[in-house]
């Protein structure tokens, strides 16, 4: 029997590690002490393998071919896709854990889940950006869960949702009783590619943040499309943390940080679960 033994989230924005000159130093340190915490919590929980669910940014996709769920079943992952000098994240070959990864893909599909899959997933931000801080030794195999946040229509919050309840279910009924974390990315408010790019939506964050801590993620599962809207674009990647929240059956969780970033045009955020 599998355990999930680490289970968190954290914001993915670029400028968290290739931005630090224009960010405040007290905002920057703040939120990279929160970030550090996850990192302890990671290390004290010893995983076997690592689930991260995350969304694409046109590094795998294209609009001519957009999955609503795609997982890596390869034997490693290439990352990040973007330049070392712009990222500021050493360009690797991550391990993989295909046997995990395809028993997932087709408990997925026979439960209802029509995921898409593939060997050759490259990493990008929003893999690497958090993976740097939670487990910089790049050790621990990785599969990633890839969820269209991009562009309409998109799986709603709820079926990410459903989808980490079943995570769990997996997981738990694993043969071999790996040590599972899993981490969601993405958000918090953040307008990319529109006129309001580099506003963020305080409020709305803490709202979110408060919710997930409190033990009521499920209640996030129900918002609308209109409502992610409110902390621009960029909040529909909150989905991502919604599939973590769901494979922990909403237990309580820590925030760890919170910073409304301007200079990475991106509230930042980040918690961990209390298992």
């Amino acid at each position: 029997m599998g355990e999930i033994v680490f289970a968190a989230a954290a914001s993915h924005a670029p400028g968290i590690t290739g931005d630090l000159e224009n960010a405040d130093p007290e905002q920057a340190s703040r939120f990279y002490a929160g970030m550090e915490q996850l990192h302890q919590a990671f290390e004290a929980a010893q995983p076997d393998v690592v689930i991260v669910v995350s969304n694409d940014h046109l590094y795998n996709f294209y609009l001519d071919n957009t999955p609503t769920i795609a997982i890596g079943v390869g034997e490693s992952h290439f990352g990040p896709f973007e330049p070392e000098s712009w990222l500021r994240i050493k360009q690797r070959t991550l391990p993989g854990h295909p046997e995990l990864a395809k028993a997932l893909l087709r408990e997925a599909v026979n439960s209802g889940f029509d995921l898409a899959f593939s060997e050759e997933l490259s990493l990008g931000h929003a893999e690497m950006v958090p993976l740097h801080f939670i487990t910089p030794a790049w050790t621990v195999p990785v599969v990633p869960i890839m969820v269209n946040d991009f562009v309409q229509p998109m799986p709603s919050p709820r079926r990410i949702y459903q989808l980490g309840q079943l995570i769990r279910r997996f997981v738990e009924a694993r043969p071999k009783g790996e040590r599972v974390a899993l981490v969601g990315t993405g958000g918090l408010s953040h307008w990319v590619g529109l006129p309001e790019q580099g506003r963020v939506n305080p409020e709305l964050d803490i709202e979110f943040l408060e919710t997930a801590a409190e033990a009521r993620s499920e209640s996030l599962a129900e918002w609308t499309n209109e409502e992610f809207s409110k902390g621009g674009n960029g909040m529909h990647e909150l989905r991502n943390w919604l599939g973590v929240a769901g494979a922990v059956q909403d237990r309580k969780a820590e925030v760890t940080t919170y910073e409304p970033m301007v200079p990475w045009i991106t509230g930042c955020g980040a918690l961990v679960w209390q298992l």
